[in-house]
């Protein structure tokens, strides 16, 4: 009974890590375009696309220093008259 507890079982510990190659994907997809009708991406909705967990997505987006909410840009307005509201401001000016 004693031999069966001082064995040394041989296995590696905890998950595998994820491939480079869901790695790349995820960056890639993060530096892209966001999902249709969406302003930026998700982590739960990356996490979804790429099939890996949600803490995994964090974890490859706090490696490569991305932020997917933080847009630098202009938001585009979904407003149909969003361009003819430009143009009265740009008028009244």
């Amino acid at each position: 009974m004693l031999d069966v507890l001082l064995r040394d079982k041989t296995r590696k510990p905890g998950n595998p890590s994820i491939a480079a190659e869901t790695v790349a994907c995820v960056v890639a997809l993060t530096c892209g375009e966001p999902p249709p009708g969406d302003t930026h991406w998700t982590g739960r909705s990356m996490a979804k696309t790429a099939g890996i967990s949600l803490r995994s997505v964090q974890r490859i987006w706090q490696v490569h220093q991305l932020q997917p909410q933080r847009v630098r840009s202009f938001k585009r307005s979904r407003d149909p008259r969003f361009a003819e509201k430009i143009r009265c401001i740009q008028n009244s000016e």
